[in-house]
């Protein structure tokens, strides 16, 4: 199974060990069920602590049918969380992302486009994506969709400030000092080849201004900057 671990090395490169974080549920795979998590970022927030955004996903049982057999993947789910950390790693906060229950839709949900930034203030963004796999036929593909693609901020105090929908999935975020937000994203174009788009939101997330970039071919974005 999967577990995240969060490391803390000091400035000689050697481990920082009274700063442990395993984050997560304890793991299991097994008849009872399965309980695993995934890492995804950390930033440093202004007082030096980490904020850390990860998945996590338990199922009371796993079912294990025989090839060519049809799951249902309702009621599975993976969850996502944004969690700031002590200086001993202890979480003092764990706040869980608003996300849309596709068990209606036979949906497992897992997460991609998962990015994190903060502030001077502290505050977490996170842009996700969820995407819903199944009903499958086990060895025959699994049909994705793309549910729920959105930022979510949490305040210095772990409470969600608001929660904004995505067009598309996010391939990073930023933001400026006077807290607008910078969302890069790619996307499919009108000639249905992908090209990248940048964003400027306002601190509410209102669009400012928005550029595109690309040409007849395939254009793609991998994270975003300011200085």
């Amino acid at each position: 199974t999967n577990r995240v671990f969060l490391t803390k090395y000091k400035p000689d490169g050697q481990i920082d060990h009274t700063f442990t974080a395993d984050l997560g549920p304890v793991p299991k795979y097994d008849l009872s069920g399965i309980a695993e998590s995934y890492g995804h970022q950390v930033v440093i927030g202004p007082d030096d602590l980490p904020l850390v955004v990860f998945e996590t996903f338990e199922a009371p049982v796993f079912p294990f049918p025989p090839p060519s057999t049809i799951l249902s993947y309702a009621n599975f789910g993976h969850l996502l969380h944004v969690a700031k950390l002590s200086a001993e790693g202890l979480p003092m906060f764990d706040t869980m992302a608003p996300v849309r229950d596709v068990s209606a839709f036979h949906q497992r949900l897992f997460f991609v486009g998962v990015h994190l930034a903060t502030d001077d203030v502290g505050a977490a963004y996170v842009t996700y994506a969820g995407v819903g796999a199944g009903p499958a036929v086990i060895g025959d593909g699994i049909p994705s969709t793309l549910f729920d693609s959105s930022l979510i901020k949490v305040a210095p105090n772990g409470s969600v400030e608001f929660t904004r929908p995505l067009d598309g999935v996010a391939a990073g975020i930023a933001v400026d000092n006077q807290y607008n937000i910078y969302v890069a994203q790619t996307a499919i174009a009108d000639d249905q080849t992908t090209d990248v788009f940048i964003s400027q939101y306002d601190p509410m997330f209102e669009q400012l201004t928005s550029a595109s970039f690309g040409g007849s071919f395939n254009e793609f974005v991998r994270a975003i900057a300011i200085d």
